[in-house]
């Protein structure tokens, strides 16, 4: 049998534009904490918070969903771009809804990923014996989740919060 292998982000990935904005230096910003439920996972812990930061001058805002994992080793985390929330739930949308059709056109092990501008993945992989697993990559290292709906509930309750915050 293969020998499980996730495919990773790179090992630097670019700065996130929420990462770019809050690096300024000389400003005084405002940061809100909006606390997400995060996926049930197989081992360790997830967090999820979606976290809008403002410049106290110019009034310019930056939101991120940051995405943390405790595992065997530290926590790490990582951050997603407003603009790139809504493609993850496209994305997840798209990998549950055809679920079984991917799993059918595969002929050998094969992984159907996402990867944000900040280097996180989210997918699933099929095994030659047609299992499946959804799992998320942060910082490198592995979260298995307990399914893919997991995820896609908490990124589609980031969604939300996000339109609630737009307004206020």
């Amino acid at each position: 049998m293969m020998e499980r292998t996730i495919t990773t982000a790179p090992a630097e990935p670019e700065k996130t534009r929420f990462e770019v904005f809050n690096a300024r230096d000389g400003v005084l910003r405002m940061k809100e904490f909006f606390k997400l439920t995060p996926p049930l996972l197989k081992y360790g812990k997830a967090e999820a918070v979606l976290v809008r930061s403002r410049d106290t001058q110019t009034y310019e805002t930056r939101v991120a969903l940051n995405v943390k994992f405790q595992g065997a080793e530290r926590e790490r985390s990582v951050y997603l771009d407003e603009d790139e929330i809504a493609s993850l739930a496209g994305a997840l949308a798209y990998m549950q809804d055809n679920h079984a059709a991917l799993i059918d056109m595969t002929k050998t092990y094969t992984e159907l990923t996402y990867t944000s501008r900040g280097g996180f993945t989210a997918g699933f992989y099929v095994t030659e014996e047609k299992t499946t697993e959804g799992y998320m990559v942060i910082e490198g290292e592995t979260a298995f989740l307990h399914s893919l709906g997991e995820l896609c509930r908490m990124v589609d309750e980031g969604l939300f919060k996000n339109e609630i915050i737009r307004g206020g």
